[in-house]
């Protein structure tokens, strides 16, 4: 091979390594900016970024959230017999991922001990797993997105029983505001945060009826959910006008 023949093969494979790399970074780019990556606590500045784009609005002015270092968000599609009816059990283990990771109430197990045949779980079941589980909560009554507030922030989370209908349907896939289903009246989720955005004001919710649904980051469409306040409390008033408060262990 000539001297000529060896330096136009170095010029090629640089111009190929340059224009790969180029492509590589669009591509980042890209994605980075269509999909924002997956993470375990929406910070306030991650909202921010992207709270139009989610359609919450313009101004984030306050974000509050209470999250944990690790994964503890559950799709109740992936709990086993009588999924499609395991927001009860499924709100009550992700409350004791929260509360105490060293104990784990699985929704299989749940769901086994309490109505096995399948069906709805009612009050006194959620009180009961929580009892057996050790986790102590207050059953407290509500009747203005305020007194939400005000239990968020103390540091609480809540598990919420309404009625899904009387939350607003988003049909856009991109957002992660409002409801994402259909088919659903009664239902267990829990309350783990607040977003006051614009003149709105949003609850941010771990709704654990993803049933395997994802945005294109992969990020399950029920996690970290933003409903709106007064669809929140219409649809407390219209089922169960109460909130299971759950306080961190007093060791935090």
């Amino acid at each position: 091979m000539t001297n000529f023949s060896r330096r136009l093969k170095l010029i090629l494979i640089s111009f190929i390594a340059l224009s790969l790399g180029a492509i590589g970074i669009f591509t980042w780019t890209y994605f980075d900016q269509k999909n924002p990556p997956e993470v375990v606590n929406p910070t306030k500045d991650l909202l921010v970024q992207y709270s139009r784009q989610w359609g919450l609005g313009d101004e984030v002015i306050v974000h509050v959230s209470h999250d944990r270092e690790y994964i503890w968000y559950v799709d109740q599609g992936s709990t086993g017999f009588a999924n499609s009816s395991n927001c009860g059990p499924t709100s009550v283990e992700m409350v004791s991922r929260w509360y105490n990771p060293a104990k784990i109430a699985l929704s299989s197990d749940l769901r086994k001990k309490y109505h096995p045949m399948g069906g709805w779980w009612y009050g006194a079941d959620i009180e009961n797993a929580l009892s057996d589980t050790s986790i102590p909560f207050e059953v407290v009554p509500i009747t203005l997105a305020e007194e939400l507030v005000d239990l968020l922030d103390l540091g609480n989370i809540l598990i919420v029983n309404n009625n899904m209908e009387l939350i607003s349907r988003n049909s856009n896939q991109s957002q992660r505001t409002g409801r994402f289903y259909e088919g659903v009246t009664g239902h267990y989720f829990v309350v783990k945060g607040y977003a006051r955005v614009d003149h709105k004001l949003y609850f941010e919710v771990y709704d654990p009826f993803s049933m395997s649904l994802t945005y294109a980051d992969t990020t399950y469409m029920g996690k970290n959910r933003y409903y709106l306040s007064d669809d929140l409390i219409l649809s407390m008033e219209q089922w169960y006008p109460f909130v299971y408060v759950i306080a961190p262990m007093k060791n935090e």
